[in-house]
């Protein structure tokens, strides 16, 4: 029970991390989706939760070896994304003719016309 909780507050802690545009430690979040994949299976094959003593240490030498193979840096990536959630869209530019025309420019545009 104090794995997953401890798994979930690191997946959120990356949330947070990628919503402010923070550093991310690449080994870090493979940790995380194989600390997550370990958390399921031992859930889903009925297994004694002590088990996480000996699979989260070998979840964070994994970690590094997944990142060194290319389709494992891509699955990687892909759970970043997932834990990244969609971003948040920029305001829409204003389409007004007069946005961002000072009077004086508007007063040299006259004066070239006469």
């Amino acid at each position: 029970m104090v794995a997953s909780a401890g798994v979930l507050w690191l997946v959120w802690a990356l949330h947070q991390q990628v919503r402010r545009g923070g550093i991310i430690v690449i080994p870090m979040v493979s940790f995380v989706w194989l600390a997550i994949v370990a958390i399921v299976a031992i859930v889903l094959f009925g297994l004694s939760p002590l088990h996480l003593l000996w699979l989260l240490p070998l979840c964070v030498v994994f970690g590094w070896w997944v990142i060194m193979i290319p389709g494992g840096l891509k699955l990687t990536m892909n759970f970043l994304a997932l834990i990244a959630g969609p971003l948040p869209t920029p305001p829409a530019k204003t389409t007004s003719r007069r946005a961002g025309k000072s009077r004086r420019s508007q007063a040299q545009r006259r004066a070239k016309k006469r």
